[in-house]
């Protein structure tokens, strides 16, 4: 991680501590639950996504904003699932190696359509609405997530 990723994880971690529950608590809770960084912990991000959704629903209520909660919900549990393919991931964060179990490859699957079709049920038009709706119709086939780019410099 370069210095100005963590200074970005330690002013995130400040301003949601500084607001409390707030608009700006909540924007910077957001940002840390969309992000790929896994900042200063070396657990693979889709586990630490999952953690920060559980995290965020927990203290915020639905608003808005849930729908982009839902969305790097579903590509967290997307990464996952791609990553136990052969040559699913190149970085040194990813499960490949440690396969999941035929169910929990199907969990991985389930979870990333679930969540793609409630951000979509929320935002369909977008980009990010043109992505889910073709990796939902991907993961439906039975086909691996697409490969895109994964880590601490987004898209």
């Amino acid at each position: 991680m370069t210095n100005k990723e963590t200074t970005l994880t330690i002013s995130l971690k400040q301003a949601e501590k500084m607001d409390q529950g707030g608009e700006v608590s909540e924007l910077a809770a957001l940002w840390t639950v969309s992000g790929e960084c896994p900042g200063f912990d070396k657990r693979p991000w889709p586990d630490l996504a999952t953690e920060h959704v559980e995290s965020f629903r927990a203290r915020f209520p639905s608003d808005q904003w849930t729908p982009y909660v839902d969305f790097a919900l579903a590509r967290a549990h997307s990464a996952k699932l791609l990553w136990t393919y052969p040559g699913g991931s190149t970085d040194d964060y990813s499960t490949e190696g440690s396969p999941l179990s035929p169910a929990g490859k199907e969990h991985e699957r389930a979870a990333a359509i679930e969540y793609f079709k409630a951000f979509l049920d929320a935002r369909p038009s977008g980009r990010e609405g043109a992505f889910a709706w073709l990796e939902a119709w991907r993961l439906l086939a039975g086909l691996p997530p697409s490969r895109i780019s994964w880590g601490c410099t987004g898209e």
